[in-house]
């Protein structure tokens, strides 16, 4: 069964959901350009339905039992994307000067250049729901022999409650998308 880096809609909503601290602090902050009227029921919906639409997908893969077996060959702890990801994304969108309309036109601008990049370099795991939850992110190499369903991959991201994989043991995991699993077994629903 051949699986192209599909599921688009389930790495959208692992995007969007990526920034909801973010929405959250906006509509916290507020801003003179934009009513509390308007603010506030936008953030809240940047937040709940890019996560609830996450959580749906993952109820869903458990129902549907959708797993692979992966073999990893080489193991990478990817926990300090996450750091990287608060200081380069998410402090400096919220510290944007956004008391004037173009201010804050500029700052949605840079978000959507942000969001856009985070889709196109498959990002989309840099996710701190994951990590409130107690998931740590790793890269994990695909042995070649071994990666049915996975041909045109040669690693995947493996969410694990785990703090350490071993080698060449494999791990049962739900397809979270066709790039991004989590551990079976780790309950986050």
């Amino acid at each position: 069964m051949k699986h192209n880096e599909g599921l688009k809609s389930a790495r959208l909503l692992m995007v969007l959901s990526s920034f909801s601290p973010l929405f959250i602090l906006w509509a916290i902050r507020g801003t003179r350009s934009v009513p509390d009227l308007i603010l506030i029921p936008l953030c809240s919906a940047l937040v709940i339905i890019p996560n609830l639409g996450l959580w749906l997908r993952i109820i869903l893969i458990k129902k549907r039992d959708d797993t692979a077996s992966i073999v990893p060959t080489e193991i990478h702890d990817q926990g300090e994307h996450i750091i990287v990801y608060l200081f380069t994304v998410l402090i400096p969108l919220f510290d944007s000067n956004i008391g004037k309309q173009r201010d804050f036109m500029a700052v949605c601008s840079a978000l959507i250049f942000v969001v856009f990049i985070f889709w196109k370099l498959n990002l989309h795991y840099v996710n701190l729901v994951f990590a409130l939850f107690g998931y740590n992110v790793f890269t994990v190499k695909i042995n070649r022999s071994i990666r049915e369903g996975f041909t045109h991959l040669d690693s995947v991201i493996i969410l694990s409650r785990r703090n350490f994989l071993p080698a060449e043991i494999p791990i049962i995991a739900y397809r979270v998308s066709d790039s991004v699993f989590l551990e079976k077994g780790d309950s986050l629903c």
